[in-house]
């Protein structure tokens, strides 16, 4: 009997190592990442502080062109007209005009709008 009790203390013995082996592998395996959290940060803040440090080799005094704005108004001017579209087409057009639309808007309220914001 006192073997048998012996060896099932062994066994719970040798199970509450294993597991305590796991926890700690995992505790230093979070520490391991966080310490090379640490140095990306580390290593980003140096990059900020050169960026900041850098002053541009030419300055323009012309405002940078709206490249956005003026593809949308191409893009408008190459239709002949917005009541040839599909609603879906029209959808798209106010999207990137950033006109907000709702799918229970009709087609013609939709080139209403088109036409308003031009």
């Amino acid at each position: 009997m006192k073997s048998i009790r012996k060896i099932k203390k062994k066994k719970e013995k040798s199970k509450i190592n294993v597991q305590e082996a796991k926890i700690t592998k995992v505790v230093e395996d979070n520490s391991a990442a966080l310490e090379r959290m640490k140095q990306v940060s580390v290593c980003c803040d140096k990059i900020l502080q050169t960026f900041k440090n850098i002053e541009p080799q030419f300055k323009s005094f012309e405002p940078p062109p709206e490249l956005e704005k003026e593809a949308i108004d191409n893009k408008i001017a190459d239709y002949d007209e917005l009541n040839k579209k599909p609603k879906q087409e029209l959808v798209q057009i106010a999207n990137c005009m950033n006109i907000v639309t709702k799918p229970s808007m009709s087609k013609e309220d939709i080139i209403k709008l088109i036409k308003d914001e031009q």
